[in-house]
């Protein structure tokens, strides 16, 4: 495929234009030949004059770098280190053995724990007010599950009255964080 330099198009383009241009020299033909030719050469111009050298090629773009390719995980955090921990309570363990902290955070649920024939474990959180729905997690052998509850004075009686601030985090047993 033959390459064209910028400058080169744009002689063919005047050659061609400057022919069509006096082929019937008309006053009306001239005008409307004219803003054609204006409209074809003064954006060419200003790209040559600008150092535009556009080329046609087949070449592909240059290649991403690896670093660039590669989904980079994201850095592990620990549930110790992050702005939730003075917020977390553990709920994976047996509900029975809740402090008074703990269930002070979780009200408006009700947990159960039961641990499955291969090491895992299903918490349940069943809501006690109708605006709020039941969650259920499934934790693999080793895992924990934090009820995190950052402002415990809008839980009044045993009832939940803002869910805006409460989540679930899940951790590996060396409390990274996997889901939040």
């Amino acid at each position: 495929m033959k390459l064209f330099r910028l400058s080169q198009v744009i002689q063919i383009v005047e050659l061609l234009l400057f022919g069509y241009f006096f082929v019937s020299p008309s006053p009306q033909s001239v005008m409307k030949k004219s803003s054609i030719l204006i409209s074809v050469l003064v954006p060419l111009s200003l790209l040559v004059a600008c150092g535009g050298t556009p080329t046609a090629t087949n070449t592909p773009p240059p290649p991403i770098p690896v670093a660039q390719q590669q989904n980079t995980p994201p850095v592990a955090q620990k549930i110790a280190d992050s702005a939730d921990w003075p917020y977390a309570y553990l709920i994976s363990e047996d509900p029975a053995n809740f402090d008074a902290k703990t269930k002070e955070a979780i009200a408006g649920f009700t947990v159960t724990s039961a641990t499955l024939p291969n090491g895992s474990k299903v918490i349940k959180l069943k809501a006690t007010e109708p605006q709020y729905q039941d969650q259920s997690y499934a934790l693999k052998p080793g895992q924990k599950l934090y009820f995190i509850e950052k402002f415990l004075q809008d839980d009044v009686n045993g009832q939940e009255k803002n869910m805006g601030d409460d989540k679930v985090v899940v951790t590996e047993s060396d409390g990274t964080i996997v889901q939040q």
